[in-house]
């Protein structure tokens, strides 16, 4: 929390893409392994508005997300990039 709390106000509308990976989410009605899918559910939307809003929202989510393996880092990398 610390270091988003530094980093928030840098970005003008707060709103930030998180994602989750190696895992299944079932939050978001799966059944396999998806290694990047945005932890609000909404792949076309993941922006979360807020620190605080994100910790919220991991806290809500994983309960309904089943760590798997193994976990592969370049879908995620790859998602990032559209950010920057």
């Amino acid at each position: 929390m610390n270091v988003g709390s530094v980093v928030e106000p840098y970005d003008s509308d707060r709103s930030f893409p998180v994602f989750g990976f190696g895992g299944i989410p079932r939050h978001m009605g799966q059944q396999t392994t998806n290694h990047c899918f945005a932890m609000n559910g909404n792949p076309a939307h993941p922006e979360i508005v807020g620190v605080e809003k994100i910790i919220e929202t991991y806290r809500k989510t994983l309960l309904n997300i089943e760590l798997s393996g193994p976990t592969y880092f370049a879908p995620l990398l790859r998602e990032f990039q559209n950010y920057v």
